[in-house]
């Protein structure tokens, strides 16, 4: 048994809304000796009560299993606790769909087969008042719209079945921690503005402190807001189900954050800060951290952020200028990390970047094959004495110019710009053709291409990639960032987009 934890009262000026289904097997369906219907219990500020049927439960007990969450039409909410009263909350256990009669017997002698732990959905258990037999389980990720799920105890079976809603409210925007993951500290960006106050987080007896902005500092205060322990456990707790009016999706804080990844690795061009580096161009910076750590940065009067990708990119800035940042990092663990300091734009000035290469078409091998190349500077750019470099030769680059934020695409003279079964490039993008890409074009195996300057300077490369999957290119993820590896996926349907902007499957 966990240690009991007193309810979160209700703010003043607030309703409950019961809301009872208890002949509606559609949206809830209960076994429970305790419970001969569903409740619902809603806490919403005054005035904005849904318009809900509020029939009495037809148990003379009063005992029910009840649902609290925001309120929904057509099931339940996607983030929701679950009461039980009289039960144990170490046996409850929420499952994805309905569950068998053959699952039933096995949850009531306590033996889940596997088909049925494989649909267990991650939960946290706890007691309520300590002078009462109550207990919750609270799901730790969002459920799926549209999903049915089964509220289920050891040693007594089928508790509850609810339907998830299709329609949901809007949730807080959740920046930290990671989707899937738990943190030290919780940051919320809905938009707007939230008070400092205590709140009663679920799962655990424990407290804690909403501030305004990111971490304890005060970088975007007026749209983001943050969450964490007032002191330190090793128990695992849920962020409540709202924050004044604002919903809050299924958020885990745990002090179990795992190990620290290393600090990056900066390139010659780039400046160290805290864990990871920057680097100026004439109109941007780019951004390389930690996927461990929430980055906010305020450069200059803007403050860009938060971030929780590995990488990001500061646009429109003014060159050869000098900008003062301040940058907020908070890691898994919680803690806040503060630096700032100084860094300058370049000069303006061109930059070609070998954007994307196809060696792998659904056409013929090398006729078909294609780099792609960007300028991705400010000035224009002289293709001319350029020489690009395989793991078998090289070929110098005729003379070309590239203006800025044009793409072009380098070929061999056999390619076909209309062959049927590949991505064409449109009429207006330039090709340059060259007497060959490797010495019997691109390995499908992966080798490194580098674009060097007629003098020798690198420019650009594409680190060694393979590309198993015919008509999907190798593509930077946007053009201005760094050679490393992490700047480069296998591109998004429908494979390729030559001599246009790169994009991902949303899920990669």
């Amino acid at each position: 048994m966990l240690p009991s934890q007193r309810r979160k009262q209700l703010a003043p000026g607030s309703v409950e809304v019961l809301r009872v289904t208890p002949n509606r097997p559609r949206h809830a369906r209960s076994n429970h000796p305790l419970a001969a219907g569903v409740a619902c219990l809603l806490t919403l500020p005054l005035g904005c009560e849904p318009s809900l049927e509020v029939p009495q439960p037809s148990d003379e007990s009063g005992a029910e299993i009840r649902v609290h969450g925001a309120p929904v039409e057509g099931g339940i909410a996607a983030v929701a606790r679950f009461e039980v009263p009289g039960g144990d909350p170490t046996a409850l256990r929420v499952f994805t769909g309905s569950l068998s009669e053959y699952h039933e017997r096995r949850i009531r002698e306590r033996d889940l087969p596997e088909s049925l732990t494989e649909r267990e959905v991650p939960a946290l258990t706890w007691s309520g008042f300590s002078d009462s037999e109550v207990a919750f389980v609270g799901p730790t990720q969002g459920l799926e719209g549209g999903q049915r799920y089964s509220v289920a105890a050891l040693g007594s079976g089928l508790l509850l079945e609810v339907d998830v809603a299709l329609e949901q409210p809007d949730f807080a925007s959740r920046a930290w921690p990671p989707a899937g993951m738990g943190g030290g500290v919780a940051v919320f960006c809905p938009g707007k503005s939230v008070e400092r106050r205590l709140v009663m987080l679920d799962g655990c007896p424990r407290w804690a402190i909403v501030t305004a902005g990111i971490g304890d500092s005060e970088l975007l205060a007026d749209e983001c807001f943050s969450l964490a322990p007032i002191d330190s456990s090793e128990e695992s707790c849920l962020a409540p189900l709202a924050v004044d009016d604002l919903w809050l999706p299924a958020t885990l804080l745990t002090s179990d954050s795992g190990s620290a990844e290393p600090a990056i690795d900066c390139e010659a061009d780039e400046l160290s800060i805290g864990r990871g580096c920057l680097r100026s161009a004439d109109s941007y910076v780019v951004v390389r951290k930690p996927l461990d750590e929430l980055w906010a940065l305020r450069l200059g009067a803007d403050v860009y952020g938060p971030e929780a990708a590995d990488s990001f990119v500061i646009r429109g800035l003014t060159s050869d200028r000098r900008y003062d940042y301040s940058l907020v990092a908070v890691d898994l663990a919680g803690k806040v990390a503060r630096f700032q300091d100084t860094l300058r734009t370049t000069r303006p000035a061109a930059q070609v970047v070998l954007n994307e290469v196809l060696a792998n078409p659904n056409g013929p091998e090398p006729a078909q094959e294609w780099i792609e190349v960007v300028n991705a500077g400010t000035r224009v750019a002289q293709l001319e004495g350029m020489v690009l470099q395989d793991g078998a030769g090289e070929a110098t680059l005729p003379r070309a110019e590239l203006a800025p934020g044009e793409y072009a695409l380098l070929v061999t003279p056999e390619y076909d710009r209309a062959y049927p079964f590949d991505l064409s490039p449109s009429k207006e993008v330039r090709l340059i053709v060259l007497e060959q890409l490797g010495r019997s074009g691109i390995s499908n195996a992966g080798e490194p291409l580098i674009l060097r300057a007629a003098d020798g300077k690198l420019l650009s490369s594409i680190p060694p990639l393979k590309q198993d999957r015919a008509g999907y290119s190798v593509a930077r993820r946007t053009p201005e960032l760094s050679d490393v590896l992490t700047s480069f996926q296998i591109h998004g349907a429908p494979g390729a987009s030559p001599g246009g902007a790169n994009y991902f499957d949303p899920e990669d």
